[in-house]
């Protein structure tokens, strides 16, 4: 089975484009105006997520905390569609779409299906971390251990569910365990049987 690849478009600043697009779009009741009610903010910078062998592409936005680093402040999923080649590359191309382009629709199952809190961290780390760190915390968040337990070989299958669990955890997924079940295709139960074998090898140091 080939490993899914995925590409993190380096992250840009985006001047204006929250406040320009967002208001258009969007734009709060007068009662929430006068009450200041809560709002999104307009993205300082956003990371877009490629998927290999999928339809969906992934944005996270960020803005600025008091410390300057970057915080998510938004996901959004998006199918991508296929545009019609160009002449010749330029930094911002005009993108047509096929006119007889039928559009399929986000699907619901995907989307719960879709590993967004690895997403959310690869691409935090994307958008804060030096260049020279960038590469294994991308990594670090999009790995995932790979295949079943096997009875006398699998101590390092149990040892990386074991940190993928508590990355998870750290990172602030409120369900860390389902969130593995899902990403495996495995019943929760499953998964608490893998990280109770991997808390007793711990103990045992191994």
């Amino acid at each position: 089975m080939t490993p899914r690849r995925y590409r993190l478009t380096t992250p840009i600043s985006l001047p204006g484009f929250g406040e320009k697009t967002a208001r258009q779009k969007f734009r709060p009741a007068a009662e929430q105006q006068l009450e200041g009610a809560p709002w999104t903010m307009p993205p300082d910078r956003s990371v877009r997520v490629e998927i290999s062998d999928s339809p969906y592409i992934v944005d996270v936005d960020f803005v600025r905390d008091a410390t300057g680093a970057y915080v998510a402040s938004g996901v959004s999923v998006h199918r991508a569609y296929p545009f019609l080649p160009v002449e010749r590359a330029v930094p911002e191309p005009e993108l047509r779409w096929p006119e007889d382009l039928e559009p399929e629709p986000v699907s619901p199952r995907d989307v719960r299906r879709l590993p967004l809190a690895s997403y959310i961290q690869a691409a935090t780390a994307a958008a804060n971390k030096p260049l020279d760190e960038r590469g294994e915390a991308i990594h670090k968040a999009l790995s995932m251990p790979r295949g079943r337990p096997e009875p006398g070989k699998s101590t390092q299958f149990y040892a990386d569910i074991l940190e993928t669990f508590e990355a998870l955890k750290a990172q602030g997924e409120p369900a860390p365990a389902k969130a593995l079940a899902t990403r495996k295709r495995v019943p929760v139960n499953t998964v608490h049987q893998w990280l109770y074998r991997a808390r007793q090898l711990r103990q045992k140091g191994k």
